[in-house]
């Protein structure tokens, strides 16, 4: 059973910056939401809202988005890709 969704906003890293080339081009991402200074991930999957800075995000393990917290990462393999921040935990932002 998937989690409640959360919301959230996001900031994907640049190549430079060591993330991808350029943002998911949508409607939908699924990948692995990483909390700082953890080696374990958990999988997630997003639905943007609009442009690729905002999404609707559930993860397939409902405790998933507590053990997280409020900013977490979003990594492909080793490499983190983008930044993302809680906006609130149960409802969809205007």
């Amino acid at each position: 059973m998937d989690s409640a969704p959360i919301y959230l906003s996001l900031q994907w890293l640049t190549a430079e910056e060591g993330g991808r080339a350029q943002p998911p081009p949508g409607p939908e991402y699924k990948g692995i939401a990483q909390a700082e200074g953890v080696d374990e991930g958990w999988s997630v999957r997003l639905v943007f809202i609009g442009a690729t800075s905002r999404a609707e995000a559930t993860f397939l393990v409902p405790e998933a988005a507590e053990q997280l917290g409020a900013t977490f990462w979003l990594v492909e393999g080793r490499r983190r890709v983008a930044q993302a921040q809680v906006v609130t935990p149960s409802l969809r932002p205007l």
